[in-house]
């Protein structure tokens, strides 16, 4: 994943505001969809929940914080890092100047949850129903390769799906039930004894990451 750092970052917009696009294409370049897209509002939402406790654990205020951070994870930043870059924003949860400060570890991990559209930490003693990944240091691009390490494919017959196996057919036929979900690491991850499968929708997201020139290590 990579920025486009040529984009204009807005000044102070806050986080509880609806997420510009021209911050939502610095945070995903090839993302073309519109301002009402499910991407614009994942990043809206998410940035809500993070501070659903008035802001008492994530310090980042504004947009223009959240794509300093993004800045620091695309080139290859460690957390540690990261966690000595002062923020930018000059806006206190009541929209007063506030003295500059360097950025919580919720603040970071927000960050990577809107880069990566994977749960990433979150403020402490929330409750989202979800369990979120634990990034505990070194690079985000590093953190994620060890969690999703590449298994054994198994490589069927046919490569060739017939049109019956859909959704629906999963369901009347098979009694699994399709959850939707925005955390790519749920994507078909089984619950209720197996009976219930997550599927991540967010196909325009993936496919914009597709484009990127990602290195080796991501």
């Amino acid at each position: 994943m990579q920025q486009n750092k040529t984009s204009t970052v807005p000044a102070d917009i806050p986080l509880t505001n609806n997420v510009p696009d021209n911050v939502v294409h610095r945070l995903c370049a090839f993302y073309q969809q519109p301002s009402s897209s499910p991407y614009s509002e994942y990043i809206t939402n998410k940035c809500r929940e993070f501070l659903t406790d008035g802001g008492r654990h994530t310090n980042a205020r504004a947009y223009t914080d959240i794509c300093l951070l993004a800045d620091a994870i695309h080139d290859g930043k460690s957390k540690n890092e990261i966690s000595h870059i002062p923020l930018i924003s000059t806006l206190d949860p009541d929209g007063t100047p506030k003295a500059p400060t360097t950025p919580s570890e919720t603040s970071i991990d927000l960050c990577a949850s809107l880069l990566t559209m994977i749960d990433v930490g979150g403020p402490p003693m929330s409750f989202s129903g979800r369990d979120p990944l634990r990034w505990g240091g070194g690079t985000l691009q590093r953190f994620l390769c060890d969690y999703f390490v590449t298994t054994k494919e198994l490589v069927p017959d046919s490569q060739r799906v017939g049109k019956l196996f859909n959704a629906v057919n999963l369901t009347r036929l098979a009694g699994i039930k399709i959850q939707w979900t925005n955390n790519l690491a749920n994507h078909l991850r089984l619950a209720d004894d197996e009976k219930t499968v997550s599927i991540f929708h967010h196909a325009s997201f993936l496919k914009a990451n597709q484009r990127y020139n990602t290195s080796p290590d991501f």
